[in-house]
């Protein structure tokens, strides 16, 4: 039996060891990707604040009252944070608001999250301007349910210029995150989603995001040596803002962005920091970028 039992363990050995090297091996180009993308989005912006581009939001997100409609507590930091933090910069001089359509009571921890939401806005920097609406008869909190679009119209407010929500696949096929689009396309008013990426770019972590800036960085160092010359001011006309690629808005918030965000969703939503939400903290692409996609 113990010559048995030596033959089992070695292949057990052998496999612990690649176990090993392949985390060693992911955590290297972690780490890699982490400060590959330090430098790209944070330090020569601020070392070379007159050679890198400094991207401006579009004119029609400038000077707005922004209303996002979110489905639960949490939804605003997991996906929305890069774009709340850019909206809120002082030189664009938006109003926005947030309005949240339940409690996150699947778990019966409804009133909890309600004031989790509250401490991760004020991080965020949103303040008092949000509302949570407590109503789980018509805006249960579900997975199986989709809310009526009429009865989460009664919620936009008559002052709001653009409604920000979630598109048409909810980033994860949630209903309740689909209910919200499908009320807001009817609204009338001025639409942006944020785009629901493939499962891979999701959970790209820093990696596409650095792709993004390194081409962002290229167009950069080709506009600076040939703005004079004939065939790049065509292509100027054509690709007249870095921040619009195929129509969508690219967002992506610098290191102390980042922090603000990951900190709104550990301090903030304490209840939900179960063991994988940290595997998520460093493997979520919505914690550094955003893509938003004007509907109407």
């Amino acid at each position: 039996m113990s010559s048995l039992f030596s033959v089992r363990n070695a292949p057990s050995s052998a496999n612990l060891s690649e176990v090993n090297d392949m985390l060693r091996m992911i955590f290297k180009i972690f780490i890699f990707s982490f400060g590959l993308w330090a430098l790209l989005s944070t330090t020569l912006p601020h070392l070379f604040p007159q050679v890198i581009l400094q991207r401006e939001l579009p004119l029609d997100l400038q000077n707005k009252s922004i209303q996002l409609l979110i489905a639960h507590p949490d939804d605003e930091v997991m996906f929305f944070g890069p774009t709340i933090i850019e909206l809120l910069k002082p030189e664009y001089e938006n109003n926005l608001s947030v309005t949240c359509f339940s409690t996150g009571n699947d778990q019966g921890l409804g009133p909890i999250r309600a004031d989790e939401l509250r401490r991760s806005l004020e991080i965020l920097g949103v303040g008092s301007n949000f509302e949570v609406i407590d109503d789980e008869k018509n805006f249960k909190d579900s997975m199986s349910i989709e809310w009526e679009s009429n009865k989460i119209l009664k919620y936009v407010s008559a002052d709001t210029d653009i409604i920000l929500t979630f598109d048409d696949a909810g980033i994860s096929n949630h209903p309740n995150h689909i209910s919200l689009y499908k009320a807001a396309i009817q609204s009338g008013k001025v639409v942006y989603t944020l785009k629901s990426w493939s499962f891979i770019e999701k959970y790209s972590s820093m990696l596409y995001t650095n792709v993004r800036l390194l081409i962002d960085l290229i167009e950069l160092a080709v506009r600076i040596n040939f703005e004079q010359d004939s065939w790049y001011q065509d292509l100027k006309q054509k690709f007249s803002n870095l921040w619009t690629v195929s129509g969508n808005i690219n967002i992506y918030t610098d290191l102390p962005g980042s922090v603000l965000v990951v900190s709104a969703m550990v301090n903030g939503h304490k209840s939900q920091m179960v063991w994988f939400r940290y595997g998520w903290l460093l493997t979520s692409r919505y914690l550094n970028a955003n893509e938003l996609v004007r509907i109407q």
